[in-house]
């Protein structure tokens, strides 16, 4: 049920990314904490962790709850900031989510901490990371707008670094796309998109998926949203 101070839950999955013990947060769709005004003043982190993602309440920065369950960022100055800040190693970050058909996707931040920690969809067939100030950009599968997509970007334990659209491996830049895991992956912020954007799920993982493993969260996320 939706409603002040509510939080609500799609139905339960044969499996889900709790069965991963790589899984160290979750933001699940709908999974939320809405003000009078129906503002997302909370994203609950179902990971034990309980890192909840926050917000003030006001319209500038705070984003709505959309009938699809989705948490919507409707202009470009609303984000939400991470309970405590991440810090990651080696990870396999998972994001389902849709920018509004009536936009165009141009510099769009996903998590960012500062000018020298963040992932970025610069266009729709473009990624730009900086970890530790560092620049890596990888060509992607093209992104269309008004169209549900999964996004993820991994590293493993020797730097090297991943981005998938819906599962389609990405190109890095010659001579990019390795960074070593002692300079760690920063980040606090959600969002602050150019583009209306709609977040259904994120998934943080201490370490990059196997590919059964792959396999599994790509399809639950697949599915997440046509669940009401």
């Amino acid at each position: 049920m939706l409603g002040l101070g509510a939080t609500t839950q799609h139905a339960d999955l044969s499996w889900n990314p709790s069965f991963l013990s790589k899984t160290i947060h979750w933001y699940r769709k709908a999974h939320v904490t809405l003000d009078a005004e129906g503002d997302v003043t909370r994203w609950l982190d179902s990971s034990v962790a309980s890192n909840n993602m926050t917000q003030d309440g006001s319209a500038s920065l705070s984003p709505i709850l959309g009938t699809d369950g989705a948490v919507v960022f409707d202009v470009s100055s609303v984000l939400m900031n991470f309970g405590t800040e991440i810090n990651l190693g080696e990870y396999d970050i998972y994001v389902r989510m849709k920018f509004d058909e009536t936009t165009t996707i141009s510099n769009e931040d996903l998590f960012e901490k500062d000018g020298d920690n963040f992932l970025r969809i610069v266009s729709p067939t473009a990624v730009r990371y900086k970890i530790g100030g560092e620049r890596h950009d990888v060509t992607i599968a093209e992104i269309v707008e008004g169209t549900a997509f999964t996004i993820s970007a991994s590293r493993a334990s020797n730097g090297d670094m991943k981005v998938y659209i819906d599962g389609s491996l990405g190109a890095w830049d010659s001579g990019e796309g390795n960074e070593d895991i002692e300079t760690t992956f920063d980040f606090s912020i959600l969002g602050k998109p150019s583009a209306i954007s709609h977040w259904y799920e994120i998934v943080i993982c201490n370490a990059p998926l196997t590919a059964p493993e792959k396999a599994l969260m790509d399809r639950y996320l697949s599915n997440v949203v046509k669940l009401a």
